[in-house]
């Protein structure tokens, strides 16, 4: 219901109270005044007023309640509003049958009866039996129709002997010494009140249903009250002593006043359709209850009458009266017959009931089993499903958000209880990639099950240690103590690590690294504290995995400048913010000039000039130094080929690129290779690739022909920062190196120890007996130059000869003036 409809009931339920208050009170003044004049009589003719006034006002306010009582119905019971819209007709017929009596009696100073009044009151009788047949029919077993059947005929039978006795027929001698109108009159009545007779009958038959029968007690009540004061009236009438105004008037004045509640009823009953009516039903009840007592009293009534006519000659003889007794009573046995037969019935109908509650309380304790075990099942199921939602599915561990939930309550707890430290030791295996791609995944989560157990074994029982996703683990340390036990917790799974893990038949080693958060109490939520303590991790990882670090302020602010670095790298290049710059490679013999280092630089808007040494790794890690390594490799391609053309001179000048591992372990980097020759039209042997000793182990165990095709191509190899990497020597004999560059380190050291010098030295003369030359990095110092020179190195570059240049340098300061270092 909306609002629109709610106001509007709203207001119809105040219309219907103002409409039943001034109703009641209407009629409680009626009731003051009709007992006032029974209590202190007037005179005739104050009386005659009083009476011939009130019938039509009680009619008229009868008249509009039973007309509102059929508009209500309408909405709610369409036949049964016909039915007091027919009520409303012949009600309508009395009043204008009053208003017309009391012309005549009070303003013509004419007896009314007879006159056309008497018109108006006799068409009440038809439309009053067409008003109770519109009445909707109630619906019975086939026992009770028979019975109301059986009680209408006793009822019409009683009451119709009743009126030929006592009505009609004294009616019929006294009128035939009258004129005709009256006789008329005389005879119209009775029959009026018999078809009322009739009307009541058909109420009583099949017509009080219990919601609405309320309102029909009431009707049948007013005409029951008709009855009786139209047979006084026309005995009255007949033997000439009514007067208008008498006793007798109040017989019409009930009828409306009852016919006038009625229609009050029926109006609440309609607002209220949603609702049964308890007093409409209760009055229904003992209604129906009442009148199945109608046969006997029917009988019982003929009995009177034949003792009556025993002692009295009546209208009816002895003997028709006798007939009318003996099919009373037949009817009255007939009906305790069928009565009887009822119960048997509902006898055998209770009989079956049982039968059929005991074989359903058979079936429902039968199906309670069930449903009790199903509901055991539910809730085993739901225990399961709680379970799985707050647990890892693989080692039963608590998962992310049962564990996230117990540290809000530490952080919670800490904030109120200081004193109750709560620590977390965030754990990420080292290995498990390379175990997981080599093993299979089965073997994967079988170690990670291990895994699971030996932490949990680790820490005490009140701690929780969670699976929050992959290889990652969490533990919330309750009750921790101070930092020196938090440490010595983590250096306690660190050791368990070093033991090996069974697994697929064989001991696997595999370590882990560990980020630790001391203490709760700095912060306010548990996504803080699981970013810190990822950062913790990612910071031993750094250091060299199989460790743990105990989380710092300063490790955020650097995760937050690794952050911006990756964020603004991947613009970098479109944006345009890489340049080249170039340093000199001279020979150390004779100081000519052979080539070119590119190295790169990055200038961000936002961070200004970042070091290589800060970016390059996070590229490397990231993926991002493919994409930023093969922009180096054609713009010094390029930038090379732009000076072979403008200085033929230095046609011979070649240009070294540094690559990366992911670069050099790509599956299209000798495609792209080619394709960068292909496009600048720089000769293969002008460029030379340098690549570290981590490049050369991951080279080593790729493909044998990456080096064969870098060979075929004319491409030259050098090893960069040789010497500080470990295992390459052994490889040097299967690469085709062509070049060892040394690392600045060692030359920064050549003149502060004899040591450094020989260790140069066996360098430089390992890889000349290799068939390798070699290139000094970082000198800085003409002694440093004339050392090497003396060892025999090829070449050198450094800040001795030119620190890196800019491409529009290099033109100006060296291809257009020297093609030699001048010392």
């Amino acid at each position: 219901m909306d609002e629109t409809d709610a106001k509007s009931n709203g207001q119809l339920s105040g219309i219907y109270r103002l409409v039943y208050r001034v109703s009641f009170l209407f009629i409680a003044m009626i009731f003051v005044i009709n007992i006032a004049i029974l209590l202190f009589p007037p005179d005739d003719y104050t009386r005659m007023f009083i009476s011939d006034i009130e019938a039509p006002l009680i009619g008229l306010g009868a008249l509009l309640a039973l007309m509102q009582a059929a508009y209500r119905t309408r909405k709610v019971w369409p036949e049964m509003a016909r039915a007091w819209l027919f009520l409303s007709l012949a009600q309508a017929l009395m009043v204008i049958g009053d208003i017309l009596w009391a012309v005549l009696e009070l303003g013509l100073d004419e007896v009314p009866y007879p006159s056309i009044a008497d018109v108006f009151y006799l068409l009440f009788y038809p439309l009053l039996m067409i008003a109770v047949l519109w009445f909707p029919v109630q619906k019975q077993e086939s026992f009770g129709l028979l019975k109301r059947t059986l009680d209408f005929f006793s009822i019409i039978l009683a009451l119709l002997a009743f009126f030929w006795i006592y009505i009609i027929g004294p009616v019929i001698e006294s009128v035939m010494r009258l004129p005709y109108w009256e006789k008329f009159l005389g005879l119209a009545y009775p029959i009026g009140d018999l078809i009322v007779v009739g009307a009541v009958s058909v109420l009583v038959y099949n017509r009080l249903d219990r919601k609405t029968g309320g309102p029909i007690v009431l009707i049948l009540a007013g005409l029951f009250v008709m009855i009786v004061t139209d047979v006084i009236f026309s005995i009255q009438s007949i033997e000439g002593t009514y007067q208008s105004g008498g006793i007798i008037d109040l017989g019409w004045v009930i009828q409306y006043i009852l016919f006038w509640l009625a229609a009050l009823w029926q109006i609440h009953i309609s607002h209220e359709s949603s609702n049964l009516s308890k007093a409409s039903s209760n009055l229904s009840d003992m209604a129906n209850t009442l009148f199945s007592y109608i046969p006997l009293v029917g009988l019982l009534a003929a009995a009177g009458m034949m003792y009556h006519s025993s002692i009295e000659n009546l209208m009816m003889s002895t003997g028709v009266l006798l007939i009318v007794t003996i099919v009373l009573w037949v009817i009255v046995l007939f009906r305790q017959i069928v009565t009887g037969l009822e119960t048997r019935r509902l006898f055998r109908q209770v009989d079956n009931s049982l039968d059929t509650v005991d074989k359903q309380a058979n079936e429902l304790e039968a199906a309670n089993r069930v449903l009790e075990l199903e509901i055991a099942e539910r809730k085993r199921a739901e225990e399961r499903l709680v379970f799985d939602a707050l647990h890892d599915f693989l080692t039963h561990l608590p998962n992310r958000a049962l564990f996230i939930d117990r540290l809000d309550m530490a952080i919670n707890r800490t904030r109120r209880l200081a004193d109750i430290p709560y620590s977390v030791l965030f754990l990420d295996l080292d290995q498990f990639k390379q175990i997981n791609d080599t093993k299979g995944h089965a073997a994967g989560d079988e170690l990670l099950v291990l895994v699971a157990k030996r932490v949990s074994d680790c820490v005490r029982v009140n701690d929780t240690v969670a699976r929050i996703g992959g290889d990652e683990f969490i533990i919330l340390l309750e009750n921790a103590g101070d930092d020196a036990n938090v440490f010595n917790m983590a250096e306690r799974i660190l050791d368990s690590f070093k033991q090996p893990f069974p697994l697929a038949g064989e001991n696997i080693h595999i370590s882990v690294s560990i980020g630790v958060i001391v203490s709760l109490t700095d912060y306010e939520n548990s996504n803080d504290v699981l970013r810190d303590a990822d950062i913790a991790m990612y910071h031993a990882k750094s250091e060299g995995k199989s460790r743990s670090a105990i989380f710092l302020p300063e490790m955020r602010t650097q995760t937050m400048q690794r952050m911006l670095i990756e964020n603004e790298l991947r613009y970098a290049i479109e944006y345009s913010e890489f340049r080249l710059l170039y340093q000199p490679l001279y020979t150390l013999i004779d100081h000519r000039l052979v080539g070119f280092e590119a190295l790169i630089r990055w200038h961000n808007p936002r961070m200004g000039l970042v070091c290589p040494d800060v970016f390059i790794p996070v590229a490397e890690e990231t993926g991002l130094i493919i994409g930023i390594g093969d922009w180096v490799l054609n713009e010094a391609c390029t930038q090379m080929k732009k000076w072979h053309k403008a200085y033929p001179g230095f046609d011979h000048l070649s240009i070294n690129v540094n690559i990366s591992g992911r670069q050099f372990a790509a599956a299209d980097f000798v495609e792209k290779l080619q394709n960068t020759l292909k496009q600048t039209g720089l000769k293969p042997e002008c460029l030379k690739l340098e690549i570290t000793e981590s490049v050369l182990l991951v080279g080593q165990q790729m493909e044998s022909n990456l080096f064969g095709s870098l060979r075929d191509m004319g491409v030259h190899l050098q090893i960069d920062d040789f010497g500080t990497g470990y295992s390459s020597l052994s490889y040097l004999q299967h690469i085709p190196v062509d070049v060892i560059k040394i690392d600045r380190s060692f030359i920064q050291e050549i003149l502060h120890g004899e040591k450094y010098v020989e260790l140069l030295r066996a360098i430089i003369r390992m890889a000349h007996s290799l068939g390798m030359e070699t290139t000094a990095e970082g000198i800085e110092s003409e002694d440093q130059r004339g050392l090497l020179e003396k060892m025999g190195c090829n070449y050198g570059q450094g800040y001795l000869f030119a620190k890196p240049l800019d491409a529009s340098v290099v033109e100006f300061e060296l291809l257009e003036v020297k093609e030699h270092y001048e010392s």
